[in-house]
């Protein structure tokens, strides 16, 4: 793992069973986001984005590699967790995280 280049904020999955009464669509209300305070980490974008094919088949595509390895952190990041990047530089991006990786001194998420 590289040097820390950013830092995260992160939210649960939103999840609705509201329904639109004159079409019976399930819908998402519109939410504003409490983002809880993440920790720093290593950014990695990938251009163009990398796929992951699983073992049943199915095809993943995914644009960063976020690296944690701050033990002080206590969040608890799960598949489908919203996260908000934070670049150095100050841009920001948000992504969903699609797998996770714990089987090294860090943590790695994809999304």
């Amino acid at each position: 793992m590289g040097r820390y280049n950013g830092k995260f904020k992160y939210a649960s999955a939103a999840v609705s069973n509201e329904r639109d009464p004159s079409t019976g669509f399930l819908v998402s209300p519109v939410e504003s986001v409490n983002w809880c305070d993440g920790t720093h980490c290593q950014i990695d974008k990938q251009t163009p984005p990398k796929q992951y094919l699983g073992e049943d088949g199915h095809v993943e595509y995914y644009r960063y590699n976020v690296y944690l390895n701050d033990s002080r952190f206590r969040g608890k990041i799960a598949i489908g967790t919203r996260l908000l990047l934070l670049f150095e530089d100050g841009t920001t991006d948000e992504i969903t995280v699609q797998s996770i990786d714990e089987t090294r001194k860090y943590t790695e998420l994809w999304g």
